[in-house]
């Protein structure tokens, strides 16, 4: 069974970028912010990136035949790896963007070659967490691969900072990835319940709200219920109709599927945040209780690989 939508509004070549590194390096310094969390990271040893990751799936699929293995552009990253930062720092969560924290740096080069730098949060020796450059700054292909390098930009080389460590990865328009309760540096949590909130709509047009989604969902006789998801790598779908965001919600009683009534596109900043966050809205239909799995898919066959892209699947209990 499916639900009815209800409209609700709760570059340039990679020398040239790293060259010119040289002579914007010490305004690069200035931009970053003054309030800086700097603890020792351990002894040195060879440096590598393991993989680079959406942060909120960790590229785990809510379908076993699914395998995601790139990152969206402007989404919310992890590139995880060893020894890639001598030191911890966090950043001003005031800063709309650092792009250079405790002498690193992170660069994604696309496939023709631009270069552009990402926004960072934090890093560690064993993880940067970073937000992906976003369109239209880079060229992104479904099918073909993304250089994504650590930089020091306390040391060069012939073209500019030197590479601490480099790998490849797909980078895409689309890649989503749900956000749970308690998703975060050391408490990363990929099944559970979704970081977001229900908002209860009464027959009479009043609402109220539930935040609390560790505890079960309540409905009310003539209730309805519309889920607030917070994920990334969403808002970048073609403009609808030649894309649609749907909510499967599969538990004892079967799938049911929801079209999303409101999710962000491109071109339109409503429902996109800081730090490559994406807000979608959806109706909880009538009949799902119990213990459910939530996944998100967006069906778009211009950006996602296959024709659709399917998130990571998160727990909400509803109350029968």
């Amino acid at each position: 069974m499916s639900t009815k939508p209800v409209q609700r509004a709760f570059a340039r070549p990679r020398s040239r970028i790293r060259r010119g590194l040289l002579l914007l390096g010490a305004a690069a310094s200035l931009a970053a912010p003054a309030a800086l969390s700097v603890h020792p990271a351990g002894a040195a040893t060879t440096s590598s990136i393991t993989d680079v990751v959406n942060k909120a799936s960790l590229n785990r699929s809510g379908t076993a035949s699914v395998k995601v293995d790139g990152i969206a552009a402007g989404s919310a990253i992890l590139v995880r790896g060893r020894a890639l930062s001598n030191v911890e720092a966090v950043a001003d969560p005031a800063s709309p963007c650092t792009m250079i924290l405790a002498n690193r740096m992170v660069q994604v080069t696309d496939f023709n070659g631009n270069s552009q730098p990402a926004c960072l949060r934090s890093v560690s020796g064993g993880e940067i967490d970073a937000v992906a450059p976003d369109l239209p700054s880079l060229n992104v292909d479904r099918n073909r691969l993304a250089t994504v390098e650590v930089l020091d930009s306390s040391s060069f080389d012939g073209e500019g900072y030197r590479v601490v460590a480099s790998t490849q990865t797909p980078l895409r328009a689309i890649e989503p990835g749900l956000y749970a309760a308690g998703n975060g540096p050391g408490n990363r949590v990929n099944f559970g319940p979704p970081a977001g909130y229900v908002v209860q709509v009464n027959p009479d047009g009043s609402q109220g709200f539930q935040y609390d989604l560790t505890r079960p969902v309540t409905r009310a006789p003539g209730q309805r219920l519309f889920l607030v998801l917070y994920g990334t790598g969403i808002h970048n779908r073609s403009n609808p109709p030649r894309s649609t965001v749907t909510v499967a919600f599969s538990g004892p009683q079967g799938t049911t599927t929801s079209t999303a009534s409101f999710a962000p596109e491109a071109g339109n900043p409503v429902g996109r945040f800081a730090f490559g966050l994406d807000q979608v809205n959806v109706e909880i239909p009538v009949g799902v209780t119990g213990t459910v799995g939530v996944t998100l898919r967006i069906d778009d066959p211009t950006q996602a690989t296959g024709g659709n892209a399917i998130s990571n699947t998160l727990a909400l209990t509803v109350a029968g």
